[in-house]
């Protein structure tokens, strides 16, 4: 896409056409002034500045519109709209030097949303793995399975952040099917494995065979992607940059883990893969096990957490972007532990991973500050996050953590190490989550039930 807009502005240099380059966001849909749109079907998209890194979207039924995200990503589902209403809408392009801030858009709904069978309507990508069972064996199922099937790429793999329920026109398919060998699939922001778990239940429901072959590959490619040491990078084939990390950050091995596990289990809807692929399954969840045991951080020689990424050679933690540096990960380290606290008859390594990295959840709470979203209109954004001291709130977790001090840090975009979010740039302070309650259910209930579950399979295994 971005090779073609290029290409189109260079084309018309060299024919001495007088065509401007657009500064900001640009080419909406729907387009400005729109009238009629479908208020149950609307995604918003724009083509991009040239040189954006981000895109901070507003949008409602106000002018000027509410800030809604900051996100990496193309398009924003609005979700179900009044009818007959008027909404308006911009995207800020932030680039690595300024904010660009966008013209403002509108469209107007129809009358009346359009009408369908009960139970038919296409959900939005979000939300196509939290359907009722019946509705995978729909004909509206079916074609999603079928965009999905377009999107994977050649190496068996999806790329991250498209909404991949969106109806394809017959040019849009022929575009997509022509994206096919990108080198753009990953396991980031839960794709490649939400893909094949969709296939796989519509395939369960529908007996659909060009379902069960995009499964196969997808998984294959989940197997070829892991390091011999057990790891699996973001992306694959690899890149030069950090996704060729071994990758905790947001689950993303942990979700990788969790699907091949299944996999080898034969559960449903898992029950037509081959015995081969299951026992291969089988064999790359255990070398992921082991590489994460492997890779818990030791600070004088105790075992405490993960960091959101690690080498993948020698499993130091590791950086990633500018504000992602090495630190032991208060948010990612609960999905490791809550993944080795669903392994049946633990090992003794296992069980001494988890009690350290409970150990360490425990011990690194903070407590008696909250933190609040105070609205302020003056600001870019309406809000700002501020960290309240509060003797009565419950105990919040920083993302990130000092290796040698176990002190919370907060980074932006600089790379700068700093002790307070309120020192943070107010662009990262708001749109990256630093602390959160990351770790109340593990502590109030996942380990509780952990402790009594092993208790009783220890004395059972007697």
């Amino acid at each position: 896409m971005k090779t073609t807009f290029s290409c189109f502005w260079l084309v018309a240099a060299l024919a001495g056409a007088a065509i401007p380059i657009p500064q900001g966001a640009s080419a909406p849909e729907p387009a400005d002034g729109s009238r009629r749109v479908d208020p149950a079907k609307v995604v918003l998209r724009w083509v991009p500045a040239r040189d954006a890194i981000a895109h901070r979207l507003f949008f409602g039924e106000t002018e000027p519109p509410i800030f809604r995200e900051e996100m990496s990503r193309l398009q924003y589902e609005t979700g179900p709209l009044s009818a007959g209403t008027t909404y308006y809408w911009r995207v800020d392009e932030l680039t690595r030097s300024r904010i660009i801030v966008g013209r403002l858009w509108s469209f107007t709904t129809a009358a009346s949303p359009s009408s369908g069978a009960a139970g038919t309507a296409a959900p939005p990508w979000s939300r196509c793995m939290s359907q009722p069972t019946g509705w995978y064996g729909s004909a509206e199922a079916l074609r999603i399975g079928e965009n999905v099937l377009s999107y994977q790429r050649k190496s068996g793999g999806w790329p991250k952040n498209i909404d991949m329920a969106v109806p394809l026109s017959e040019s849009g398919r022929a575009r997509v099917e022509g994206e096919k060998g990108l080198n753009d699939s990953t396991i980031d922001n839960d794709s490649t494995t939400t893909q094949i778990r969709f296939l796989a239940r519509v395939y369960e429901s529908t007996g659909r065979q060009s379902l069960a072959a995009g499964i196969s590959t997808g998984i294959r490619f989940l197997l070829a992607a892991q390091y011999p040491n057990g790891g699996w990078p973001q992306y694959f084939p690899l890149r030069s940059d950090y996704s060729r990390q071994i990758t905790y950050n947001d689950d993303a091995m942990v979700h990788v883990m969790e699907l091949l596990r299944d996999i080898a289990a034969v559960k449903a809807p898992f029950a037509f893969v081959d015995r081969a692929t299951r026992e291969q399954a089988t064999k790359a969840v255990d070398m992921g096990i082991q590489v994460t045991l492997a890779a818990q951080v030791k600070v004088s020689g105790k075992l405490t957490s993960w960091c959101a990424q690690h080498d993948a050679r020698t499993l130091e933690p590791c950086r990633a972007r500018t504000y992602e540096l090495p630190s032991l990960s208060g948010r990612e380290s609960v999905g490791i532990i809550r993944f080795l606290m669903s392994i049946d008859q633990p090992s003794a390594g296992v069980v001494r991973a988890i009690e350290a990295g409970v150990e360490w959840v425990r011990s690194s709470a903070i407590r008696g500050w909250r933190v609040d979203r105070k609205a302020d209109l003056s600001l870019p954004r309406g809000f700002d996050y501020v960290l309240v001291a509060d003797p009565s709130a419950p105990p919040i977790w920083a993302r990130f953590y000092d290796i040698a001090t176990n002190r919370p840090m907060f980074v932006g975009r600089d790379g700068i190490v700093r002790q307070r979010l309120a020192d943070v740039e107010y662009e990262r302070r708001t749109g990256y989550t630093y602390l959160g309650p990351f770790a109340a259910g593990l502590l109030d209930n996942d380990y509780p039930a952990w402790r009594k579950r092993t208790a009783r399979s220890a004395a059972a295994w007697d």
